[in-house]
């Protein structure tokens, strides 16, 4: 974000040429770095529906016909919430069975510590954000199969959301500081300007 202000331009041949001083050199400079440290932030935490921990609201957006399938007892997502570590407390060391808060568990250890309970005639579906939907067998798999699809359409639609927001507010923590470093350059500037003057 370059600002052109009246003091950084020279009349040249007839044509406006910016000219950047070395207070501006040195804010566009700046303005630079910081700009690499916010995408390469941006980079490593940009929202995936696989990071999407579910929420039951999610299942109020399926249609009705795959709302009916999902199995009253279901679903359980203690391995999709430990995804985003609670609280540490006494209850959650005993169901992690010793595994570390400070490490994430993989699927086979949180398997190991809390096993997901076995419901008779159920079928199992794991989506690839750790989310388990607990479907009656009664259904056909090209049914299971188009319920999932539709709840996982559900989960990219609100990560595509979350990439929207997350990239206004990268803008955000991107350009306010640097207007903001801009802004007190040229106070400090009028300022210094004030005393030389007396």
């Amino acid at each position: 974000m370059l600002l052109i202000v009246p003091s950084c331009i020279a009349m040249l041949e007839g044509k406006k040429v910016m000219i950047l001083k070395g207070w501006h050199r040195l804010w566009v400079f700046l303005s630079l770095i910081y700009m690499c440290i916010i995408v390469v932030y941006c980079f490593i935490e940009f929202p995936k529906p696989e990071r999407l921990v579910h929420k039951n609201e999610f299942y109020k957006e399926l249609s009705k016909q795959s709302l009916a399938m999902v199995h009253e007892s279901g679903p359980w997502d203690d391995y999709a919430q430990q995804q985003a570590p609670p609280v540490c407390d006494g209850n959650y060391l005993d169901r992690l069975a010793g595994i570390k808060v400070a490490k994430r568990a993989t699927r086979s250890e949180w398997d190991k510590a809390t096993p997901i309970p076995t419901v008779p005639d159920t079928v199992k579906v794991e989506m690839p954000n750790g989310h388990i939907i607990v479907f009656s067998n009664k259904f056909k798999k090209a049914e299971i199969e188009s319920a999932s699809n539709e709840y996982w359409s559900i989960i990219e639609n609100k990560a595509n959301k979350e990439r929207i927001y997350f990239i206004w507010y990268a803008f955000l923590f991107w350009s306010i500081p640097c207007i903001g470093l801009y802004l007190l350059g040229r106070g400090i500037r009028w300022v210094y300007q004030g005393f030389k003057s007396n």
